[in-house]
C-alpha cells in the first residue's frame, strides 16, 4: 500500500485534482473509521477514553499563526464600500508544500480561537495528511467586526450578516492564500465544518465549486428550512437523549414545566424556586419563570449536544456521557446530598457543568414531587410554553399574526 507521502507525489505527477480527490476520499474513510470497528487506526488518530495521556486537558496547546484578511463589507452591491479585517488562524507546520492539502474551517457563529481549539479532527490528520490548516472566522464574531464597535447598533449595521455574505468571505480568503502563500496554488482546498459550520462548508462546495473540492459536513441540518423539515425534529432527538438516559429523567424534566408554571403563581413559589435552584438573583414576577425556563432548556439542550462517548472540553470539562452522568447524581440515587463522593465519583464528575446539571436534575425532580403533577404524554421533554395562552398543540401563530401554521411538537418559543 502506499504510503501518503507517496500518494502526494504521485498526484503531483497527475495533476492537483488527483491530490484532491485522494485526499479527501482519506478524511472520508477516516471519519467512516471513527464509528467502525477499525479500532487499531481508531486508537491511533482518534484516542479517547481512560488513557490520561489523552485527557483534553492534558493534551498540549495547539499552536497556530493569527493573521487577518482585508474582506469587503458587502460582496454583492454597491451602496456600501467599506472593508474590514476578517480574522483567521494557520497552522502549516505539517503542511507539505507545493500541492499538500488545504483544511479550510468555515467558521461558526463565535470567536473562531474557541472553534479552532475544540476541532481534533483536523488536528489530528493535519500530520497523516501534510496539510495545512487554516480557521476562519464567520463576520460579525470574534475580531472580525465590519463596523468595529458598531457593529451590531442597528438593523443598518447588521445588514450584512448572512451566510451569503459569509460564504463570499471564505472563498475570497481561499483565492487570496492561494495567490499570496507560495506554493498554495496548486494545493486542493477541503472545506470541514460542524453545525451551522457544517451548512457553510456544504454550501461553500456547492456555490464555490471552483475554491473546494470537497467539503466534510459534520452534523450540518442544510435542509433544516420550513416546509422542508418539521420544526420540532431538533427538540425531539434532544428529548430522545434523556429519555434513554434513565426511566425517570425525562420523565421529571417533561413534568417540571407545568410544575414551575403552578409553583411561580404566587410570591412564595418563585421564593421556593430561586432557592432550591440558588439562582443569583431571586425570581419576582411570573414573566421571571419565563426567563428561568429558557435557562433549564439551555441546559438540557446543550447537554445533549455534547453527549459524547468520551471526555470533552467543548462548552466545559465534561466527562464521557453527562447526561447519563448528570442522571446518576448522588441525589437523583437517592444518597443524601452533601455526602462525600468516593474518589471514582470525583473523576466522574469532575466538570462544573455537569455538577449544575446533577443540581437542576435533583431539583427539578424536587419540583415535580412538590407540584404532584402528572408526567402526561411522552411528546417531548422540551414543551416548554413561554405563553399562559399558547395555541394549542400543533398550532402556532405566524410571525406576523394571520393565519395558524403548524407548530414544532415539542416546543413553543416566545412570540410564536
Amino acid at each position: 500500500m502506499e504510503t501518503m507521502e507517496q500518494e502526494v507525489q504521485a498526484g503531483r505527477r497527475g495533476g492537483g485534482l488527483v491530490v484532491a480527490w485522494r485526499v479527501l476520499v482519506l478524511v472520508l474513510v477516516l471519519v467512516s473509521l471513527q464509528g467502525s470497528g477499525a479500532v487499531a487506526l481508531q486508537s491511533h488518530l482518534f484516542p479517547r477514553g481512560g488513557d490520561a495521556s489523552h485527557d483534553p486537558r492534558s493534551r498540549d496547546p495547539v499552536r497556530y499563526e493569527t493573521l487577518y484578511w482585508t474582506q469587503e463589507i458587502d460582496h454583492f452591491g454597491f451602496f456600501e464600500n467599506g472593508t474590514f479585517k476578517q480574522r483567521y488562524l494557520v497552522a502549516d507546520q505539517h503542511w507539505r508544500m507545493a500541492g499538500g492539502p488545504i483544511l479550510f474551517y468555515t467558521g461558526n457563529e463565535g470567536d473562531i480561537t474557541w472553534f479552532c481549539n475544540n476541532t481534533g479532527f483536523m488536528w489530528q490528520i493535519a500530520e497523516e495528511l501534510g496539510a495545512m490548516l487554516v480557521f476562519a472566522e464567520h463576520r460579525y464574531y470574534g475580531d472580525s467586526l465590519p463596523f468595529g464597535p458598531d457593529s451590531y447598533s442597528d438593523s443598518k449595521h447588521l445588514n450584512y450578516l448572512s451566510s451569503e455574505q459569509a460564504l463570499a468571505d471564505f472563498a475570497a480568503l481561499i483565492r487570496g492564500l492561494k495567490r499570496s502563500v507560495p506554493g498554495a496554488s496548486r494545493s486542493p482546498v477541503i472545506a470541514v465544518g460542524g453545525s451551522y459550520g457544517g451548512m457553510l462548508a456544504a454550501w461553500l462546495r456547492m456555490k464555490y465549486p471552483s475554491q473546494v473540492v470537497g467539503a466534510l459536513a459534520a452534523s450540518a441540518p442544510i435542509w433544516q428550512f420550513p416546509d422542508m423539515v418539521p420544526c420540532g425534529d431538533f427538540y425531539r432527538i434532544v428529548s430522545q437523549d434523556f429519555a434513554a438516559a434513565g426511566p425517570n429523567c425525562g420523565v421529571n424534566i417533561r413534568r417540571s414545566w407545568s410544575a414551575i408554571d403552578n409553583i411561580a403563581s404566587t410570591a412564595e413559589g418563585l421564593a421556593w424556586l430561586s432557592g432550591t435552584f440558588g439562582l443569583c438573583s431571586p425570581l419576582k414576577t411570573r414573566q421571571d419563570s419565563v426567563g428561568f425556563k429558557g435557562w433549564l432548556q439551555e441546559t438540557w439542550v446543550n447537554l445533549a449536544m455534547v453527549d459524547y462517548p468520551y471526555e470533552a472540553n467543548f462548552l466545559q470539562p465534561l466527562p464521557a456521557w453527562p447526561i447519563q452522568g448528570a442522571d446518576k447524581s448522588p441525589a437523583r440515587l437517592g444518597c443524601k446530598r452533601g455526602s462525600p463522593p468516593t474518589p471514582n465519583k470525583q473523576r466522574q464528575f469532575l466538570s462544573r457543568r455537569t455538577k449544575e446539571a446533577e443540581r437542576r436534575l435533583a431539583a427539578t425532580a424536587a419540583i415535580t414531587t412538590s407540584a404532584g403533577v402528572d408526567g402526561g404524554d411522552a411528546a417531548g421533554i422540551l414543551s416548554v410554553k413561554y405563553e399562559p395562552n399558547a395555541p394549542a398543540d400543533g398550532e402556532k401563530r405566524g410571525r406576523r399574526g394571520g393565519e395558524a401554521a403548524r407548530a414544532p411538537p415539542t416546543f413553543r418559543s416566545a412570540g410564536e
